[in-house]
């Protein structure tokens, strides 16, 4: 029995470690989020303009791509929720808010 146990221990962390990470809510690079965040900041999809935004959202660090997904998500929805007509928690649910550089995948 002990054995048995054992082996059915073994093979279910080996299969959860097979199936890796969940899958993030907010897909998408990191980079591409924090260049939509700043695009969006700045009001314009001229990258050098938001160069100084770039600069200073660099230097924020978070524990994983999609905690900083969630994070610049959350920050493009408070830019946009009020015109948009809808609240912040509902545009960050929402999946088919991306911004341009997350959508081309960075192109």
């Amino acid at each position: 029995m002990i054995k048995f146990t054992a082996a059915v221990l073994v093979l279910t962390s080996s299969l959860a470690q097979a199936a890796g990470p969940p899958a993030c809510a907010v897909p998408g690079k990191m980079e591409h989020w924090r260049a939509d965040y700043c695009l969006a900041k700045v009001g314009t999809d001229d990258i050098l303009a938001a160069q100084s935004c770039l600069e200073t959202e660099e230097k924020v660090l978070f524990r994983s791509a999609c905690t900083a997904n969630l994070y610049y998500k959350r920050k493009i929805c408070v830019l946009n929720a009020a015109a948009a007509g809808t609240s912040v928690e509902k545009c960050v649910a929402d999946p088919a808010v991306v911004g341009p550089t997350v959508r081309n995948g960075g192109a």
